[in-house]
Protein backbone atom coordinates (compact mmCIF):
# COMPACT_ATOMS: atom_id res chain seq x y z
CA UNK A 1 0.00 0.00 0.00
CA UNK A 2 2.72 2.37 0.60
CA UNK A 3 4.55 1.69 -2.43
CA UNK A 4 1.71 2.47 -4.90
CA UNK A 5 0.57 5.83 -3.18
CA UNK A 6 3.82 6.90 -3.35
CA UNK A 7 3.92 5.61 -7.03
CA UNK A 8 0.44 7.16 -7.23
CA UNK A 9 1.25 10.59 -5.77
CA UNK A 10 4.31 11.01 -8.10
CA UNK A 11 2.72 9.83 -11.23
CA UNK A 12 0.03 12.33 -10.52
CA UNK A 13 2.32 15.10 -9.38
CA UNK A 14 4.91 14.64 -12.21
CA UNK A 15 2.99 13.98 -14.80
CA UNK A 16 -0.70 13.94 -14.53
CA UNK A 17 -1.60 17.06 -12.69
CA UNK A 18 0.77 19.74 -14.34
CA UNK A 19 -1.19 19.68 -17.68
CA UNK A 20 -4.41 19.87 -16.04
CA UNK A 21 -3.89 22.99 -14.31
CA UNK A 22 -3.88 24.80 -17.45
CA UNK A 23 -7.16 23.74 -17.53
CA UNK A 24 -9.95 26.22 -15.95
CA UNK A 25 -12.51 23.60 -15.56
CA UNK A 26 -10.12 21.22 -13.78
CA UNK A 27 -8.00 23.63 -11.61
CA UNK A 28 -9.59 23.57 -8.16
CA UNK A 29 -10.45 19.76 -8.34
CA UNK A 30 -6.95 19.42 -9.28
CA UNK A 31 -5.89 21.98 -6.55
CA UNK A 32 -7.97 19.96 -4.01
CA UNK A 33 -6.84 16.38 -5.26
CA UNK A 34 -3.13 17.57 -4.77
CA UNK A 35 -4.09 18.98 -1.14
CA UNK A 36 -4.90 15.19 -0.54
CA UNK A 37 -1.93 13.85 -1.54
CA UNK A 38 -0.09 16.52 0.55
CA UNK A 39 -2.35 15.03 3.60
CA UNK A 40 -1.98 11.45 2.92
CA UNK A 41 1.80 11.52 2.49
CA UNK A 42 2.03 13.42 5.72
CA UNK A 43 -0.14 10.57 7.51
CA UNK A 44 2.05 7.95 5.54
CA UNK A 45 5.25 9.57 7.11
CA UNK A 46 4.01 9.78 10.30
CA UNK A 47 2.58 5.90 10.42
CA UNK A 48 6.22 4.98 9.03
CA UNK A 49 7.83 6.74 12.42
CA UNK A 50 5.14 4.62 14.51
CA UNK A 51 4.89 1.38 15.63
CA UNK A 52 2.51 -0.73 13.18
CA UNK A 53 -0.71 -1.74 15.25
CA UNK A 54 0.38 0.67 18.03
CA UNK A 55 -2.27 3.04 19.95
CA UNK A 56 -0.58 5.78 18.08
CA UNK A 57 -0.82 4.21 14.64
CA UNK A 58 -4.11 2.69 14.24
CA UNK A 59 -6.22 6.32 15.02
CA UNK A 60 -3.66 7.47 12.11
CA UNK A 61 -4.23 4.86 9.79
CA UNK A 62 -8.22 5.86 10.47
CA UNK A 63 -7.51 9.20 9.47
CA UNK A 64 -5.39 8.20 6.33
CA UNK A 65 -8.17 5.58 5.22
CA UNK A 66 -10.59 7.94 4.83
CA UNK A 67 -8.83 11.03 3.54
CA UNK A 68 -8.18 8.08 0.55
CA UNK A 69 -11.66 7.39 0.24
CA UNK A 70 -12.31 11.33 0.07
CA UNK A 71 -9.46 11.38 -2.74
CA UNK A 72 -10.42 8.33 -4.67
CA UNK A 73 -14.25 9.26 -4.90
CA UNK A 74 -12.79 12.91 -5.82
CA UNK A 75 -10.98 11.37 -8.22
CA UNK A 76 -13.75 9.00 -10.04
CA UNK A 77 -16.59 11.44 -9.23
CA UNK A 78 -15.05 14.60 -10.38
CA UNK A 79 -12.32 14.68 -12.20
CA UNK A 80 -11.52 11.84 -14.26
CA UNK A 81 -15.60 12.72 -15.61
CA UNK A 82 -14.41 16.21 -16.54
CA UNK A 83 -11.20 15.10 -18.14
CA UNK A 84 -12.61 12.40 -20.21
CA UNK A 85 -15.39 15.07 -21.70
CA UNK A 86 -12.13 17.47 -22.21
CA UNK A 87 -9.86 15.32 -23.73
CA UNK A 88 -9.14 12.88 -26.74
CA UNK A 89 -8.62 9.80 -26.23
CA UNK A 90 -5.49 9.85 -27.94
CA UNK A 91 -4.34 12.42 -25.22
CA UNK A 92 -5.91 9.92 -22.18
CA UNK A 93 -3.66 7.02 -24.10
CA UNK A 94 -0.75 8.58 -24.10
CA UNK A 95 -0.73 10.14 -20.47
CA UNK A 96 -1.63 6.87 -19.66
CA UNK A 97 1.49 5.78 -21.31
CA UNK A 98 3.81 8.37 -19.70
CA UNK A 99 2.50 7.28 -16.50
CA UNK A 100 3.25 3.79 -16.92
CA UNK A 101 6.78 4.34 -17.59
CA UNK A 102 6.91 7.23 -15.40
CA UNK A 103 5.93 4.23 -12.46
CA UNK A 104 8.65 2.07 -13.72
CA UNK A 105 11.41 4.63 -13.25
CA UNK A 106 9.91 5.40 -10.20
CA UNK A 107 12.07 3.91 -6.64
CA UNK A 108 9.77 4.83 -3.88
CA UNK A 109 12.94 4.97 -1.20
CA UNK A 110 14.33 7.36 -3.20
CA UNK A 111 11.31 9.43 -3.82
CA UNK A 112 10.01 9.10 -0.04
CA UNK A 113 7.40 12.37 1.07
CA UNK A 114 8.05 14.55 -2.51
CA UNK A 115 6.60 17.46 0.07
CA UNK A 116 8.91 16.72 2.35
CA UNK A 117 11.78 17.58 0.10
Amino acid sequence: LREELIYHVNMEEDVFYPGLLKVKDLEAVVREAWEEHSLLMQLLQEMDELLTGGKEWKPKFEVFKKLMLVHLETEEKELFPKISSLASSEYLVSIGKEMLTHKKQTDPEEVLYPDKG
